[in-house]
């Protein structure tokens, strides 16, 4: 039996944000942001409290002890909107004091709210100890689980404007390194907006994307093996897909849409050349099995020796290797 009571405030994590979200009024200090879509790009910096999660374990002998995992819970504060001018300038002097060029860039998926996207964005940074300026996009979600088909919609009208903000990133934001992170339907926005709106071979001049990763991807299958899969190895970027079998969203996603999603192994694991396959199928996983990345400590900890210790696959602790005909895909242990 464990009791899960979050322990004070440790730090104040400030993520940048973008967003196609329309401005919405409220009562707290900041601005907010709807499930309406909004033609212009909105900037600005959410402040994000962190803190480890903290627990009371008993055991079989009746005796409690207190355990803090390195897990990290998240409440959102406020945001605070800025020009881009003054949004891109705040970013440079981040890197100038100390962050030297890193952004890790986080997209959200399905039946997120825009304070929500912040807060995964600021867990995944703080759980894993990213050393640089973390960063969200935000589209306009509706934020409910009846709002599948119309989310998938919106992504298609977003990814032009994600497209015009990853290109206003690279150009006007002196990046070093930068990490690209997305959940469920965003690996669909991120990977359309990468490969469909900006194209391989400008993608090739960057020279910055240091790491693709893709989390329970809501992509169609056969358009990721086609389209996505030749383009990633045409750029060079080192790329992961997690997946799991027991993902009940993915799962439902396939049915609804009469073909297999690229995250869901529940018919097996598929695997991808050039591309590191996880399969996350044994890790802690919440009720529908779809956001491991915010449940699992194993999948917080590969993370952590991925982009911050920037080890390969076959060096990461936590990976078994398994091998599928002639090709190979990690399991965790």
């Amino acid at each position: 039996m464990t009791i899960g009571s979050p322990a004070p405030v440790l730090d104040q994590l400030q993520v940048y944000y973008a967003t196609d979200r329309n401005p919405q009024k409220t009562d707290s200090p900041g601005v907010d942001y709807g499930s309406q879509r909004d033609n212009r790009i909105h900037y600005g910096i959410a402040t994000v409290d962190t803190w480890p999660i903290d627990y009371e374990e008993v055991g079989a002998n009746g005796k409690a002890r207190r355990i803090t995992s390195k897990t990290i819970d998240t409440a959102f504060s406020k945001a605070t909107e800025l020009g881009k001018q003054s949004f891109f300038e705040r970013l440079r002097e981040a890197e100038d004091a100390g962050n030297h060029g890193a952004v890790m860039l986080f997209v959200h998926g399905f039946k997120r709210n825009f304070r929500a996207a912040a807060e995964n964005a600021a867990l995944i940074s703080a759980s894993i100890g990213f050393r640089g300026a973390t960063m969200f996009w935000s589209w306009p979600s509706l934020d409910s689980p009846a709002g599948y088909l119309t989310d998938r919609t919106t992504l298609q009208w977003s990814q032009k404007h994600l497209a015009r903000f990853l290109t206003e990133l690279v150009q006007e934001g002196q990046l070093q390194r930068l990490v690209l992170v997305a959940h469920s339907l965003g690996a669909q926005a991120l990977t359309q907006a990468l490969f469909e709106e900006i194209g391989a071979e400008q993608l090739a001049k960057w020279q910055v994307i240091d790491k693709l990763v893709l989390m329970a991807p809501d992509i169609d299958l056969g358009i990721f093996r086609r389209d996505i899969v030749p383009a990633i190895n045409r750029v060079g970027i080192p790329t992961t897909v997690y997946a799991s079998a027991t993902d009940w969203a993915l799962i439902t996603s396939s049915s609804l849409n009469g073909y297999p999603r690229a995250g869901d192994s529940s018919n097996g694991v598929y695997t991808f050349p050039g591309i590191d396959t996880i399969d996350a199928t044994l890790v802690k996983q919440s009720f529908l099995g779809h956001s491991y990345y915010r449940r699992s400590f194993a999948v917080i900890d590969d993370l952590q020796h991925m982009i911050v210790a920037e080890q390969p696959v076959e060096q990461r602790p936590g990976l078994v290797r398994r091998e599928k005909g002639n090709q190979m895909y990690w399991k965790f242990k």
